[in-house]
Formats: structure tokens, sequence, C-alpha cells
């Protein structure tokens, strides 16, 4: 079986760029909760990474059936919930794994060279005496500063542990990253690693050849010592990694899944039209891995804005005034406006396009178009506070004024002063908002039925009613049943006043 996974050579170490997006996934965080016997492991349910070699041939998206189980380990002073005990050199020990997605993990190791490796073999249940073809592997990675990797395939899923010291390389060696005990276990030679390799090259060989051929276990074809032989012959030859960069058959499955697993292909492939397009079209964020002349490709740049309207800021000059891309990047997101020549953000259509998703980005109207009725309205309409960016003239439109005061009363600090002095106009924003009543005409705040509506909306508006109506007992009454925080804003008779403040419950 060693020699068998030996020669398969490059099949084996075409394991990857399918793995980049579960590798970036941070949905994939694992439950801490342990299993009992029999149960699936803490890994089960969680999306991750089993494709069948025969899917990706036949040119079908695989179906990702697998799991990813990575633990931080860490020595704890003593046993505590969730923690395992560790003997080392007959003294007990406690450590306490936490589950973390896997580029979590890693990234505290990411620049740290890999400066050994060491096969452990277990057997598979403590009454089998020999270990020459039948044993379950894993490798123990020493790292740079001292940090300790443990990597396995263990049924259908990837596991990983990370930690420093003895004890945790005891827990590691006693304990799979899902909780489970192992048989005992014998360490294979130590191979220290002649070229350098850092733990961000194994976490892109994880992400790059190991995915593309992952699959289900199998004890002929997928098993843990196949993981353990392509691991070592990749710590033994890195540059594997570097062909299957260039290879279309291995990059263009994996972008079609996550556009921005572009960034690990070659060059070449970043200027190859059909991978560029499979990528932007997944993730228009990829626009930025691709060549410049990839760039310039209308269709592209059309692709990756229809994907991510954002990933217009990625695209070059001769595109900033192209009204199609424009309108197509406007249409998926509306953020995307601001990164619009003025002469764009002048155009009717596109800010009524904007407008519609969020009233908002009126802000970044150009030229007259914040004097449009149609355009104004329809964002006032969405987010009141947008009227701040309309046209004095419409910002005097009773109509305007009162289509963005039912969304949000305190537009009406942005009201003409004629309007202000409106008794319906402010009837209106102190309903949706009582403290609007700051913004009234000073005559209005003297209106009894006005300001009460306010109290009744915001107790707290009596900060802003006239001097005469804090001075009357029946209105400040009324406002400190509502909240007696509001006593404060009495005249300084009433906030002695034995009934109101019982009232306040002072």
């Amino acid at each position: 079986l060693a020699q068998g996974a030996k020669a398969r050579g490059r099949l084996t170490l075409c394991q990857s760029l399918a793995m980049f997006e579960w590798i970036s996934d941070s949905r994939r965080d694992i439950s801490r909760s342990y299993p009992s016997a029999g149960a699936s492991s803490p890994c089960s349910g969680v999306s991750g990474l089993s494709v069948s070699r025969m899917s990706t041939a036949g040119g079908k998206a695989p179906e990702w059936t697998s799991s990813v189980c990575c633990a931080s380990i860490e020595e704890v002073d003593s046993s505590a919930p969730s923690s395992f005990e560790v003997s080392v050199d007959g003294k007990l020990s406690y450590v306490l794994p936490r589950y973390i997605n896997i580029s979590e993990l890693l990234q505290p190791y990411a620049s740290h060279a890999i400066a050994a490796c060491t096969e452990w073999r277990e057997p598979f249940n403590e009454l089998q005496q020999w270990l020459l073809i039948f044993y379950h592997s894993f490798a123990v990675l020493e790292i740079e500063g001292g940090g300790i990797l443990c990597t396995e395939k263990y049924n259908d899923k990837l596991q990983i542990m990370s930690g420093k010291g003895d004890v945790v390389h005891a827990f590691m060696t006693q304990y799979r990253a899902n909780g489970f005990k192992r048989c005992r276990c014998s360490a294979q030679p130590r191979r220290p690693l002649d070229s350098p390799i850092f733990v961000r090259d194994f976490l892109a060989w994880i992400n790059g050849p190991l995915a593309k051929a992952w699959q289900p276990y199998s004890l002929l074809s997928s098993n843990c010592q196949h993981y353990t032989g392509d691991l070592q012959l990749f710590l033994e030859d890195p540059s594997k990694v570097e062909e299957l960069r260039s290879d279309i058959q291995v990059v263009l499955p994996a972008v079609r899944r996550c556009g921005l697993h572009l960034q690990f292909a070659s060059p070449d492939l970043r200027r190859e039209r059909k991978v560029v397009l499979a990528a932007v079209t997944e993730n228009g964020f990829a626009l930025h891995y691709a060549g410049d002349e990839m760039k310039r490709d209308r269709e592209v740049v059309l692709a990756a804005v229809r994907s991510k309207g954002l990933a217009f800021q990625l695209i070059m000059e001769d595109f900033a005034d192209d009204r199609e891309v424009v309108l197509a990047a406007v249409l998926e997101n509306c953020s995307a406006l601001m990164y619009v020549s003025p002469k764009m953000r002048a155009d009717r259509d596109i800010l009524m396009t904007a407008v519609l998703q969020d009233g908002n980005t009126l802000e970044a109207a150009s030229g007259d178009v914040n004097d449009d009725y149609e355009v104004v309205l329809a964002a006032v309409s969405g987010a009141g506070l947008a009227l701040q960016f309309a046209s004095e003239r419409l910002r005097a439109s009773q109509a305007i004024v009162l289509a963005a005061l039912e969304k949000n009363g305190m537009a009406l600090q942005y009201v003409s002063d004629e309007l202000r002095q409106d008794r319906a106009v402010v009837q209106c924003a102190v309903l949706e908002n009582g403290m609007a009543l700051q913004f009234a005409g000073d005559a209005l705040k003297s209106d009894f039925k006005l300001v009460f509506s306010a109290l009744r909306k915001n107790a707290m508006a009596l900060k802003f009613a006239s001097d005469n109506l804090k001075r009357n007992r029946e209105f400040v009454l009324a406002a400190v049943q509502w909240d007696g925080m509001a006593l404060q804003f009495a005249s300084e008779e009433l906030k002695m006043d034995r009934e109101v403040m019982i009232a306040a419950k002072m």
C-alpha cells in the first residue's frame, strides 16, 4: 500500500485548489461537544471536503461530503470541564482542546518553518501485535519556535491539531482531534527537512493539491497511509504544487467553486480567458488576481461587476464611463456608486437604480440629479435622512418632506425653515420620533396638543417644549408618568412638587 501511494505520485499530490474554498470558509468552525461512543465526531454536519475523482473527471461539480476537524490544544493547570487527562512520564497533566477553523489554527505559525516530520503508527485495536501493513498512520510536524502540528485522515475527515510543549505532544499521540482515545502508538524515524518549507506552504498544499483528489475513506485507494505518504512526498518535493497551479484541469474546477482561488493559479492561467471568466463569474473580486489583459476584457469586467458590484473599483479606467458596466455594478450593489465617475453619478437611471436600494446613496449624486423629484422621492421613501442630500427646492416640497418624515421624523432638521413652522409637517415628524420636536419652529413648541403628541412618543421631548409648558403641572405630570427621567426638564417649581415627584417615582 505504501508503494502504491508513492506510485500514484502526481495523482495524489493533485489533492488542492478545491480545498482553497474550504480553507477560506470561516463557517467551518467546529463544535466543542465531544461525541459518545458510536456517535459522529464533533465535525459531523459541518460542510467540508470530500470529492470523488470520478465526479471531477466527469466535469461535474463535486459533492463535498466530508468535514475538517481542527483543534488548538492548550495545557491547563488542573482538571476542568471538557479537559483531557494526559500522562507524561507517569505524571498527569491536563489539556483543553479549542475547536476553530483551519485558517485560525495555522495562521499563527504561517511564517514558521517546518523542521521535521515524524510518522506515527497506531494499531486498529489493542490486540493487534504487528504493524507491517494494517495500521493507522498520522504525522507530527515540528515547527520552528517549538510549535507542533499533528495531522491525519480519520474516516472521511481531515484532522489537524496544533500546540506547544511536551504535554501537548503527548496528547496528540494519545488522542485524536475529535477527542477519541488512541490505541498505543509507535513513532517511526524522525525525518528532518532539508529544504525550507513553511506552515503557509503546508496550508497551500492542503488548500491545493490535497483537496483536488480528496475522496471518502477507502481502505485500498484513499486511507490514512495514503494521506501521510502524500504529505511526506510534498515535504520532500514541494515544487509539485507549482506544477498543479499551471494545470487548467485542476484550476478551472477550483475557481468555478470559489473564484478567489484564482490567486493560487499560475501567472499564465491568470491570463487565460476561460479561467478568469469562470473565476469572476463566481466572485467578482477575483478580478484583482487576473492579468492586466483580462482586466481590459469587457465581457470579463461585466461578469465581475454582475457578480460583485464593488468589484467596479478594480476595473481599468477604460470602463469608468461605460454605462452598461456601471449600471450592472450599481444594480448588484448600490455602494459601487462611490467608485463611479461624476459623469455616471449624474445619470438619472443609474442614480434611480442606486436609491431604490438605499436612499442614502443620493449623497453621491452629481450634477442636478438631487433636484429630480422622482429620484429624491424614491430616496427619502427608503431612507428619510437622505433628505439632507436633496436640493434646497425639494427640501421645501411638502410631498417630499412628508415622505421623508414618515420614514424618519429626525429628517425634520433638513426641512426648509418655512415647513418647520407648518403644524402638519411637524405633527408628522413627532408622531414618528418625539425628539424631532427640537427642530420645530418656536411657535409650535408651545402648541399643547402638538407637544403632547411628541411626549407620548418620547417623554424626554419635554426638554424641547416651551417654558410655559414646562411650568404646566398637568402637562409635566403626564410626562413624568411616562418617563420619570423627564422631571429634569420641568420647571424648578414643579421639580419640588410632591405629587409630581411621586409620579416620577423619585
